[in-house]
């Protein structure tokens, strides 16, 4: 689908998403797109970065943005999407994954006209609102961590250190698009490719300070929770060991009865064997031995090293 519009008197908007190969033509034949664009336009897993081609006079740059704020992890989190910029004429290529960002600027039409938006100023809006969207999951992680962090002062558990792990893994997509965001956003005030303006660089330069800001707090965020994740990491091997102490003192305990009443079965004449309460003086054999070991065991303290 490619929809064209005048978004503003000074910016000619096109929608394209999910185009056939006639539209995919079509574009080709009208803006000068080439299959090296398309093929970075629709690329899931492309990295956010300026591209321009020679034999196009568009201007590629692609942005990483939030898609899902659920934090499940079943999922990437970010996904890029593509701009196409010339002059007066800005394509947006979107998918599903980040439909949403064409239908915000399209609810923003009337405020962007009210100002008489550029194509680049109309791009540098979209990527300030989306550089915005970073703060409001890295703040949800945040409130995760801090549930998480209660409930592991209760009962540490496997389960909260994977679901801490799973913050994690989020905070590493954000982090890597962040930083590739920010070197974006830096390019762009230095590029031949843009006709950037004095209102253009403070704009650029808010973007610029929201990323970092962002940055700044996805990292304290990640370091917080690798450090959390390693302390009861440590606690629950703690306990493991522990528990593995605690059972070896039981087998051996266990073992001296089984080793004594084994050597008073053999088929040979031995001590009270001839005797009605032998099995008594073999019973208490087996408790002597054991409380010896018991002693013996405490005088090391093996349960505490």
């Amino acid at each position: 689908m490619i929809k064209s519009m005048q978004f503003t008197s000074a910016c000619q908007l096109v929608d394209v998403f999910q185009p056939d190969e006639t539209e995919k033509k079509s574009l080709q034949e009208r803006y000068g797109m080439t299959n090296e664009m398309f093929g970075y336009a629709f690329d899931i897993d492309e990295r956010a970065r300026i591209e321009s081609v020679d034999d196009s006079p568009l201007t590629l740059i692609v942005y990483d943005v939030v898609v899902s704020k659920d934090s499940d992890g079943e999922k990437d989190p970010t996904a890029p999407i593509t701009f196409a910029l010339d002059g007066e004429t800005l394509v947006i290529f979107s998918a599903p994954i980040n439909r949403f960002v064409v239908e915000q600027l399209l609810a923003e039409q009337s405020k962007l006209q009210a100002i008489n938006a550029t194509a680049l100023q109309v791009m540098l809006r979209v990527m300030y609102k989306l550089s915005g969207r970073y703060f409001d999951v890295i703040h949800a992680i945040d409130k995760r961590r801090q549930h998480l962090q209660k409930n592991l002062k209760v009962k540490t558990s496997r389960d909260s250190i994977t679901q801490l792990m799973d913050l994690q893994t989020n905070l590493v997509y954000y982090l890597t698009s962040l930083r590739s965001n920010t070197s974006v956003v830096a390019d762009m005030s230095y590029s031949r490719n843009f006709r950037v303006s004095d209102d253009d660089k403070e704009r650029i330069d808010d973007i610029n300070v929201e990323l970092r800001q962002g940055l700044e707090m996805a990292q304290m965020a990640s370091e917080v929770i690798a450090h959390l994740s390693d302390a009861y990491t440590n606690v629950l091997d703690n306990d493991l060991n522990n528990t593995m102490k605690f059972l070896t003192v039981i087998s051996i305990l266990m073992a001296i009865p089984t080793i004594i009443f084994g050597f008073f079965g053999q088929n040979v004449d031995l001590p009270f064997s001839g005797t009605k309460s032998g099995w008594l003086a073999t019973i208490g054999v087996s408790v002597i031995f054991t409380i010896l070991v018991g002693i013996l065991v405490k005088m090391h303290d093996f349960n505490k090293k």
